[in-house]
């Protein structure tokens, strides 16, 4: 039987209308917990626990599975919550696994969540949206391949976030996670600590599903001054990982017992209390000039002291006359820099911290210009012993209370980088120097 014209037009009008509706139209889709119906691609998304506490941190999955590996591009969307902070752990994975006697490629991102308030928490659905490939018949030849817009939805979790345990009853900050630890670094190895010469004593506070953000300030100690923080958030697919790093720098004015630090934290994984800890340190401090001397004279009977320091002393002129033979500079210091650098050293024999701000500040205009403050001049000179006396001296100028400075320290911490400074310019002088020599011909053979 032959079919009219009309009935054919219906039906190529007919496919056309179908194939556009598969084409521009988004397809929504959810994977259901209680439907056994097979996917072709879908979206699912999993907390590791259903239970954890204000403000910890709770990891949140999202999976995208793909049957027929017709997935061409797309990306997740998680929700906005109120109250809910959710951070990246890295950057997306991929992996084969069998579900529902399925082999699918999944597209697996991780979040860490940090829920700020306690009771029922409903973490609404995900989105993905993207584009798949249809089949070849639904497409026109002269593509390779065609496109389909796709929009996937994940199913609504429900987690119960707890409150602080009653067993918690510390006066410190809240830290639920699964691990923190303390540990610190000297610069100066102890125990040879010199009076009124500065030591950086830095201390670094690490907590294994916590932002730097949630650690708590060190509070600074006797003889100690606090510089700024410096806090690092490492992402990794297990969770966050939070570091706050201090560094105080210790001004030693005499011998004094060091105390712990403890800090107490909830042991999220084993539900119990927990300290991290620093040890008490027994602080030495030596009236000597020289570190190694007291060394000598802690270690050796006197006469021995005499003959080691003369032999040491013969030994360092030889070696110094060696490497190092007498010749005149090239390029002498300017009057005007000898006279000012005379000046902070006059100001600091004085022990006033006013006019040996201001000293320092004229011998820097001398040399940069535009130097209105010691924060310039310690940023200019890039000398991590330089910035922590002109710190020092500053938070002296503008505290509050009379506080302790010693314009010895300052000076002798300020003499050595200047001589280091020299020593390296001549040093790169004499390199110049050599290497012209050794380019140029000789004249005499």
């Amino acid at each position: 039987m032959k079919k009219s014209i009309n009935e054919k037009t219906y039906q190529i009008n007919h496919l056309f209308v179908l194939i556009g509706l598969l084409l521009f139209n988004p397809v929504f889709a959810q994977m259901s917990e209680k439907t056994n119906e097979k996917q072709d691609t879908f979206l699912k998304a999993n907390v590791v626990s259903k239970t954890s506490y204000v403000q910890a941190q709770l990891i949140y999955i999202l999976r995208l599975y793909d049957r027929l590996s017709v997935l061409k591009s797309g990306e997740f969307s998680t929700p906005l919550i109120k109250h809910i902070e959710f951070q990246q752990l890295g950057d997306e994975t991929y992996f084969q696994t069998q579900f529902q006697d399925q082999t699918y490629q999944v597209r697996e991102q991780r979040y860490a969540l940090f829920p700020k308030n306690k009771g029922k928490l409903t973490i609404p659905a995900s989105d993905f949206i993207g584009r798949i490939a249809l089949p070849e018949s639904l497409c026109d030849p002269s593509f390779e391949y065609c496109l389909k817009k796709i929009h996937l939805k994940s199913e609504a979790i429900q987690v119960n976030i707890q409150p602080k345990p009653p067993q918690f009853q510390e006066d410190h900050w809240w830290l639920p996670t699964q691990n923190l630890s303390l540990s610190e670094e000297w610069r100066f190895k102890r125990p040879f600590f010199q009076v009124g010469e500065p030591v950086i004593r830095i201390i670094t506070l690490q907590a294994k599903g916590l932002m730097a953000k949630q650690l708590p300030e060190l509070p600074p100690l006797e003889n100690f001054y606090p510089e700024s923080s410096q806090l690092k958030d490492h992402f990794e697919k297990s969770g966050v990982i939070g570091e706050r790093i201090q560094t105080f720098v210790l001004i030693p004015t005499g011998d004094y017992i060091l105390p712990p630090v403890k800090i107490p934290w909830w042991d999220s994984e084993n539900q119990k209390i927990r300290y991290a800890t620093l040890p008490a340190h027994s602080i030495y401090v030596s009236p000597s000039s020289t570190t190694l001397t007291n060394f000598f004279l802690i270690k050796f009977e006197p006469w021995a002291v005499i003959f080691a320091l003369g032999w040491l002393t013969t030994l360092f002129v030889w070696w110094w006359r060696t490497h190092f033979p007498a010749t005149q500079s090239e390029t002498p210091e300017p009057l005007n820099i000898k006279k000012a650098r005379q000046a902070i050293k006059q100001a600091c024999e004085q022990n006033d911290p006013k006019k040996t701000e201001k000293a320092v500040l004229n011998w820097a205009m001398m040399r940069w210009r535009n130097m209105t403050n010691l924060s310039h001049v310690a940023r200019q000179l890039n000398d991590l012993e330089v910035k922590m006396v002109f710190n020092h001296l500053d938070r002296t100028l503008y505290a509050q209370k009379q506080a302790y400075w010693e314009g010895k320290t300052f000076w002798k911490v300020f003499e050595v980088f200047l001589q280091k400074t020299s020593k390296a310019k001549d040093k790169d002088n004499a390199e110049h120097k050599g290497n012209v020599e050794s380019v140029l011909p000789k004249l005499y053979a």
